[in-house]
């Protein structure tokens, strides 16, 4: 039996074909491999993507920061000079488990850190592939975090 060229095991090019914009958040298009049918990602109002900052200083009780509210960094236990550590968590899940908890306490008990819990609950919390577009939205509202 002859083995059939891999060829056939190549994919078609995919060819742009939609752009969503939001806001400050930016533009997203489909030319990416995990656009498949999901295309577009949820608007990041609808994400609900918030930030939540633990130290030394408060290690049991966060402080809300606002990507778009630079005052929500500046009266907060955010230093500067601290390492910045971030805590993500994934499909179906929030930063409120238990889990990514223990993370944040050890990272805490180990260093003088600024520790920042993303929870993207709602946007994760839908079809592997909606997730997988949402966690684009997700990755560029960090990015503005750290841009203020």
């Amino acid at each position: 039996m002859a083995i059939p060229p891999l060829s056939f095991l190549q994919f078609k090019p995919h060819v742009l074909t939609s752009e969503v914009c939001f806001d400050d958040v930016g533009c997203f298009t489909d030319d990416t491999f995990c656009s498949d049918n999901s295309f577009p990602p949820w608007n990041p109002a609808d994400i609900n993507t918030q930030f939540y900052l633990y130290t030394q200083t408060n290690p049991s009780g966060y402080q809300q920061l606002y990507r778009q509210d630079v005052s929500s960094i500046a009266s907060s236990n955010f230093e500067g000079y601290r390492d910045t550590k971030f805590i993500i968590h994934g499909y179906t899940d929030t930063i409120f488990n238990n889990d990514f908890q223990n993370i944040k306490d050890l990272l805490l008990q180990k260093g003088d850190y600024n520790v920042i819990m993303v929870d993207w609950a709602n946007g994760a919390d839908s079809l592997y592939n909606k997730a997988r577009q949402n966690i684009r939205v997700v990755g560029k509202e960090i990015a503005l975090l750290t841009d203020v």
